[in-house]
């Protein structure tokens, strides 16, 4: 049995990636009185959210977004930023010259003042991305990094605030990283006939920010499509989540315990007492979702987050901007999981539970993740495709990878046909778990022997 479990190891791992069920949503605090936060304005929310990811400045500064900036707070938002972008062992001997730039002051700065300090800023850490006789406004309006109050106003000679600052300095953060290399390639490819195109991007639906920002073809294929596909909607389907907790609980008299071994049992108590839990508080829940939850504990305990996922991340973009389109939805999903024999659900628990060995080169959940976001940040789809495969045949043709793995499979590929037939060839842009495009019996090469002209966007 032990050599079972450690068979399914890396598919139950596989699975927090590649199915959107990944978080243990029913744990929840009760009782806890919610602050009122105030919100930037609408055209800053988004870039504010990327910078509070990036950790471009002090967890305080972001609030009373409305607040004029002063020279000091701007000195130290470009040490940050400077800090951010620039190799460790150079940070100590540049520093200084950084400070240089602005004086200690308790003056509130313009955004002319913010404007020089950013392209002063630019020219530290790479002087080959502008030339000497550029003006330096219109350098950073050519770049994007410089936007106008309004179409012919840039406004230079207003007080900068907080918000407008934490927005110069994520676009400066970004242009950088992007001019640099230093930008995520993904797993993208484009999918044509003869009238349209569909993109397909490969996710992991839990990340942390060393995979942003994307590389800006990325972001160009998604601004082209006119519609957001998805497994699942997760940001948005309250009752799919509802439905989810509903279907992982036992209604009747049966309890976890009843359902796997003595020994399975002991050793889920055990890993919830590790995470501080009571294990009395879980006595009903089935072992498919025993099995996520243990994963979902141990990955999430340090900076890898299923709120910073990639399909959580265009959904979130895509929310009141895009139609979004469920390819499966959360209630195909959950009833994926629940419809497995029970003998399948407990060997996902059991191998959820399993230690790593001294010899293996993946010790446990988060290093699997880790390891898999490296892949995807170089965009290399042949080491991606290597692992995934390793996993798939580990398991041989069984009753999980008919219908995890093929019969998914075939039904997103059918979506895609459909989004490449539609009449008036809009363009899609679909974000899949990336374990579903890869491999002989994938969404790509399934796609490719049908005819249609594949090409991976960013190549490795």
């Amino acid at each position: 049995m032990r050599r079972r479990f450690r068979k399914v190891f890396n598919v139950v791992l596989v699975t927090l990636m590649l199915c959107s069920i990944i978080t243990p949503h029913f744990i929840v605090l009760a009782d806890q009185e919610i602050a009122a936060v105030e919100l930037p304005s609408w055209w800053a929310i988004e870039e504010i959210s990327m910078a509070k990811i990036y950790e471009l400045s002090d967890e305080g500064f972001f609030k009373d977004f409305k607040k004029g900036v002063t020279y000091e707070e701007l000195n130290h938002l470009g040490v940050c930023l400077y800090t951010k972008l620039i190799d460790e062992k150079n940070h100590m001997e540049s520093i200084g010259e950084l400070k240089k730039l602005l004086d200690q002051k308790d003056e509130l700065v313009t955004r002319r003042g913010v404007s020089l300090f950013l392209v002063n800023l630019i020219r530290l850490i790479d002087p080959t991305l502008m030339a000497e006789e550029q003006d330096e406004i219109n350098y950073l309006v050519s770049q994007k990094i410089l936007k106008g109050v309004s179409k012919d106003d840039l406004a230079l000679d207003q007080y900068c605030s907080r918000e407008e600052i934490l927005t110069l300095i994520n676009r400066t953060y970004e242009f950088v990283v992007q001019e640099t290399g230093g930008a995520s390639q993904g797993l993208l490819w484009k999918v044509s006939d003869d009238n349209s195109s569909t993109y397909v991007l490969g996710s992991i639906h839990m990340a942390d920010n060393r995979i942003y920002p994307f590389n800006k073809k990325i972001k160009e294929a998604y601004e082209k499509a006119a519609y957001l596909a998805v497994e699942a909607n997760i940001v948005e389907d309250q009752e799919g989540i509802q439905y989810m907790v509903a279907k992982a609980l036992y209604t009747d008299d049966n309890t976890l315990k009843d359902n796997v071994s003595a020994e399975t049992y002991d050793h889920f108590v055990k890993k919830l007492e590790k995470h501080g839990l009571d294990s009395q508080l879980f006595e009903k829940i089935k072992p498919w979702y025993a099995a996520l939850l243990v994963q979902g504990l141990e990955v999430t305990q340090d900076t890898i987050d299923p709120t910073l996922g990639i399909d959580h991340y265009f959904l979130s973009k895509a929310m009141g901007v895009k139609p979004i389109i469920e390819m499966e939805g959360l209630q195909f999903q959950v009833d994926l999981f629940d419809g497995f024999p029970l003998n399948i659900q407990e060997q996902f628990l059991a191998a959820s539970l399993v230690e790593a060995k001294p010899e293996d080169h993946l010790q446990d959940a988060e290093q699997v993740v880790e390891y898999m976001l490296d892949l995807w940040k170089q965009g290399n789809a042949l080491e991606f495709e290597g692992f995934l495969e390793t996993t798939k045949e580990a398991e041989g043709n069984n009753e999980f990878n008919q219908k995890f793995w093929l019969e998914r499979d075939k039904n997103m590929v059918n979506k895609i046909e459909e989004f490449l037939a539609d009449e008036e060839n809009n363009t899609y842009f679909v974000v899949v778990g990336a374990g579903h495009l890869v491999g002989k019996t994938g969404v790509i090469q399934t796609l490719k022997d049908k005819g249609y002209q594949v090409e991976q966007v960013i190549e490795h």
